[in-house]
């Protein structure tokens, strides 16, 4: 039988690929790109693939978006647009934060808030919410995102229990590591603030030994002068790979390797999770 189908994040990914086979097997599909160039682009991949696809635009920051993507009335509310920021906690800007919570969780509850009431008063549908592995583990330098998907274990969760004496069912998806790509750019995203923040000094706990996280951006750590010149490189030329962040990793079940494919970097903090320098006798 052919259900209605709303599924956000279409255009690239999970939700690109569910949406082109679900509108293969005859569903009616209504697909949502973040932007016009995406938007073109999905129909013009539909179009060559010979299925018949709706693709509107949503960006989850935009509320005139959010209103009008809730205008449908979908049998099946796929919500699987994300963001994945990386960076540790103390380090990563607080916009990126904001951000991350907007786009995965709060912009989604928006549009289920919109939609999911005409579910209630029809008596069935279903809310699938795309979370992940990090909703379920904690993964070092990706905390952020982590802590996006653990919101949204706990907002479906609630979800499933409120809305089920309606027929509305609710689900999570908990994916792992896959090859589609938004692992790789969500580890790569703290290229884009790592070298503008300023100088900070602070001490975290790995693996119950204490370090030091130094903040190079062209100041010297002992005056507070600007040098510049210097570049990137650490005050004290350490090394820019440690054992310790790959045991950190691995102790939470998690292979290191998949946190950066592509480029095997190490995140943001990692080049300046240092050892303690000995302080003269």
């Amino acid at each position: 039988m052919s259900k209605k189908i709303l599924i956000t994040g279409a255009s690239s990914g999970f939700g690109r690929g569910a949406a082109m086979e679900l509108a293969r097997r005859a569903h009616e599909v209504v697909a949502t790109a973040e932007t016009w160039p995406q938007v073109r682009s999905l129909r013009a991949d539909a179009a060559s693939a010979g299925v018949k696809l709706e693709v509107i635009k949503l960006n989850l920051l935009d509320e005139i978006d959010i209103a009008h993507a809730a205008g449908y009335d979908p049998d099946v509310l796929v919500l699987n647009a994300g963001a994945m920021e990386s960076g540790s906690i103390i380090d990563i800007p607080m916009e990126r934060v904001r951000e991350s919570f907007e786009i995965n969780v709060f912009g989604h509850m928006k549009l289920a808030q919109g939609i999911v009431p005409k579910m209630v008063a029809r008596k069935s549908g279903k809310v699938v919410w795309t979370s992940s592995m990090g909703g379920i583990l904690v993964i070092p330098f990706v905390g952020v995102y982590c802590a996006t998907k653990h919101a949204i274990e706990g907002i479906a969760g609630a979800m499933k229990a409120e809305l089920a004496p309606y027929g509305v069912k609710v689900a999570t998806v908990n994916p792992g590591v896959f090859g589609t790509g938004f692992n790789d750019t969500g580890a790569e995203s703290h290229v884009q603030w790592y070298d503008a923040r300023p100088r900070r000094r602070s001490h975290v706990r790995l693996r119950g030994r204490s370090r030091e996280s130094v903040r190079p951006a062209g100041h010297d750590r002992r005056d507070g002068r600007d040098h510049s010149g210097r570049g990137a490189s650490l005050s004290h030329d350490a090394p820019r790979r440690h054992d310790h962040r790959r045991q950190a990793v691995a102790g939470n079940g998690v292979d290191p390797e998949c946190l950066n494919s592509r480029s095997n970097r190490p995140f943001a903090l990692w080049p300046r999770v240092t050892p303690p320098r000995k302080r003269p006798a």
